[in-house]
């Protein structure tokens, strides 16, 4: 398990769906993600890439976040190779990493998307195959884009992200 100063960090497990599941049809949380909450059934196939996703390395992919305090879940963080939710080594094969997050909106505004993203682009300068971080938000997510901005990320990009969802990325350099 991993740890930051307020929060907990452990790799998404089988037994973990049901809580992925409730961020997941949750609109608050999805609604700057995908642009809606997700069916039971888009969760369950989202699941099987975020387990495919995990597989792929013992120490990256898709974590709980917990509050240390009191062990209450309060979304999710990733950290893993671009590409890995799709079974693609291309992002291992260049040293690009993934950074995100996703909160339930009672825990927006206290600063936990700024721990999260410092911490694990922290992390990822741990591993000597990651060259550079990237994070990729909606447009209309001034917060995300505050959360990385502060921690060092510029804009490189205004790509739709899968073709379709208008997107910024953005990127910092490790290595």
């Amino acid at each position: 398990m991993l740890k930051s100063k307020r929060l907990t960090y452990s790799l998404y497990t089988d037994s973990d769906f049901e809580e992925y599941k409730r961020q997941a049809m949750d609109y608050e949380v999805m609604k700057y993600i995908n642009g809606k909450a997700a069916t039971a059934e888009e969760a369950k196939e989202k699941w099987k890439k975020i387990m495919t996703a995990n597989s792929m390395h013992d120490k990256l992919g898709y974590f709980s976040v917990k509050g240390i305090e009191d062990n209450q879940v309060l979304g999710l963080a990733k950290l893993l190779f671009y590409g890995a939710e799709k079974g693609s080594t291309e992002g291992k094969e260049n040293g690009i990493a993934e950074v995100g997050y996703s909160l339930f909106s009672e825990f927006w505004g206290k600063g936990y998307a700024t721990e999260i993203t410092e911490y694990l682009t922290e992390f990822a300068k741990t591993f000597d195959d990651i060259k550079e971080v990237i994070g990729i938000i909606n447009p209309e997510n001034d917060a995300s884009r505050k959360v990385l901005t502060k921690n060092g990320y510029i804009l490189y990009s205004n790509e739709s992200f899968n073709g379709s969802l208008p997107s910024e990325w953005y990127k910092i350099k490790l290595k």
